[in-house]
Formats: C-alpha cells, sequence, structure tokens
C-alpha cells in the first residue's frame, strides 16, 4: 500500500514539473555568440517589458515578461 502511494506520488510529481521559459523564447547561441530577446508591451515594440539574453560566457539574464512581441540579436563574441 505504501509502495503503491509513493509511486503515485513520484508520477504526480513529475507530472506537475514546466519547463521555465517557452521555447520560442530561447535563443539558440553557438559557442562564440551573445545572444538575447527583448520584449516589448505592444507591437510598436517601444515599451520594454523583459529580456532573455545568453552572454558569451554562458551566463543568462532574464527578467520580466516575455510576450509575442520581441526583437532579437546575436553578436560574435570576438567582437565586443
Amino acid at each position: 500500500m505504501i509502495r503503491r502511494a509513493l509511486a503515485a506520488l513520484v508520477v504526480v510529481a513529475g507530472a506537475v514539473v514546466l519547463p521555465v521559459t517557452p521555447a520560442q523564447a530561447v535563443p539558440y547561441c553557438g559557442v562564440k555568440a551573445q545572444c538575447g530577446i527583448y520584449f516589448f508591451a505592444e507591437p510598436t515594440k517601444i515599451h520594454l517589458v523583459g529580456e532573455y539574453i545568453v552572454f558569451c560566457g554562458g551566463a543568462i539574464l532574464e527578467w520580466g515578461t516575455q510576450t509575442p512581441y520581441q526583437i532579437s540579436h546575436d553578436i560574435p563574441c570576438d567582437e565586443q
């Protein structure tokens, strides 16, 4: 009985795990590039409401809200 309860708990706990960010928000960065996405509140892309940046050393900066209104960039690390 206890084994069944523990097994059920493990299955439920595994089902609750959610991805941290949507797949579209994670930019692909090569080993020698810094890249990121800037998120805006509206289609005119004036009011910045969030960022997701992967720096050359692998550090990640993420803050704010992710929206469909975005601009992405990538910069080779040797140009910084």
